[in-house]
């Protein structure tokens, strides 16, 4: 068996985590008073692309999961709960029913078939 990509692991892991860290502690603008929002001239150009890269990086993700879930809901429910939220391949398995052997390939055909159709749109984010 092939190992899990680590583009893909480091990808979905790290989008979930500041997806639900940033959703959490998210305020909205009028809530917030004039006094407190932070103006820096220093390196706002810096913090402006970094922020366009995360939103970048957030719709690479929902497009990548929902295409995912469109092309085969089984590998989506594999790749979520396996890579997502991080539970161990045998718990996985008995979830879904089937062998760990199945899940194995499973995720693989769903690894292969994401790199197929993303892994130019990744690099090409990665390398902002």
């Amino acid at each position: 068996m092939e190992s899990v990509p680590a583009w893909l692991i480091t990808t979905a892991k790290n989008m979930a985590k500041n997806y639900l860290r940033d959703s959490k502690w998210e305020t909205p603008m009028e809530e917030v008073p004039e006094q407190e929002v932070p103006y820096s001239s220093e390196g706002l150009d810096a913090q402006l692309i970094e922020v366009l890269r995360q939103k970048e990086c957030r719709e690479l993700h929902d497009t990548i999961f929902a295409d995912l879930y469109e092309k085969n809901s089984r590998w989506y429910e594999a790749v979520t709960v396996s890579y997502t939220l991080d539970k161990p391949q045998k718990e996985v398995a008995d979830k879904m029913g089937i062998s760990v052997d199945t899940l194995y390939s499973t995720l693989y055909r769903a690894k292969q078939w994401i790199k197929k159709h993303y892994e130019e749109q990744f690099h090409q984010l990665d390398g902002k």
